[in-house]
């Protein structure tokens, strides 16, 4: 059987073909009720389906297949035109939580332990990153602000590390070189299928803008994120030295600065 964890089979499923995963959801929907609970408590507009089925089939207790497909079908497109509202704010917070429970899980341990499992903890720590592109930028729904703000999480999760990580988490795992060039391919391949905004303030808090700024008009909200992947950068640099293509963290500086302002 082939190893894997939450973040690849999660990373699995988002790359699948929609009525592949609409086969998958009906069949275990109907096999396991509650899941069809979980989809209408996770997604407000199930409930709204469920209203007209009721009113269709008054007296059937349970949907049928065809309209658990039909169900499905309709909730993963709706999925990929119009994401929920707080969708972006959800996923980078769970990205952001689990880079800082892979960054800090070795605090606690005696120098030979950090030794001996920090090549593990980094290997973890860029998977959360090649989730973070692929969830928020690769998609249909992808979102390259939305991306670059899940990956700025990332990078100031990493330099929060405790200094031994740290330095082998930049100096040696190059954490920063694959951060910047992540961030540089959703800069360059723009992408803007939702409207972004609506939850801006929610992603803002995410990096701990003060609140002056989350107040403030969107395009001066817009010019601290620049802002801040240039401090993120500067500091990811610092500890990178020995890169012969450092000028990439200024480079992606300058992408962002031109291409986040048509939003």
């Amino acid at each position: 059987m082939v190893p894997y964890d939450a973040w690849s089979l999660q990373t699995w499923l988002t790359g699948l073909p929609k009525m592949a995963l609409c086969h998958i959801l009906t069949t275990v929907a109907m096999k396991s009720p509650r899941v069809m609970q979980m989809i209408e408590d996770h997604q407000p507009s199930a409930n709204l389906l469920k209203n007209n089925i009721n009113k269709q089939h008054p007296m059937s207790p349970t949907p049928s297949a065809t309209t658990m497909t039909m169900t499905a079908s309709t909730l993963a497109e709706q999925q990929q035109r119009f994401p929920p509202a707080g969708d972006f704010y959800q996923e980078i917070l769970r990205i952001q939580e689990r880079a800082r429970s892979i960054v800090h899980s070795l605090d606690g341990c005696r120098p030979s332990e950090q030794f001996a499992n920090e090549a593990a903890l980094a290997e973890e720590l860029q998977r959360v990153v090649r989730w973070c592109t692929n969830t928020l930028h690769a998609s249909t729904r992808g979102h390259s602000l939305a991306a670059l703000m899940g990956l700025l999480a990332i990078a100031r999760e990493g330099l929060s590390a405790i200094p031994e990580i740290r330095k082998y988490l930049f100096g040696k795992a190059h954490l920063g070189r694959m951060v910047v060039l992540e961030m540089s391919s959703v800069l360059k391949n723009f992408k803007n299928t939702t409207h972004l905004p609506d939850q801006w303030s929610l992603l803002l808090s995410i990096l701990e803008a003060p609140h002056a700024v989350v107040q403030d008009h969107h395009r001066h909200q817009v010019a601290w994120v620049v802002q801040l992947l240039r401090d993120v950068c500067a500091q990811m640099a610092h500890c990178d030295r020995s890169w012969r293509h450092l000028q990439e963290y200024e480079h992606v500086v300058a992408i962002a600065e031109r291409n986040c302002w048509p939003f």
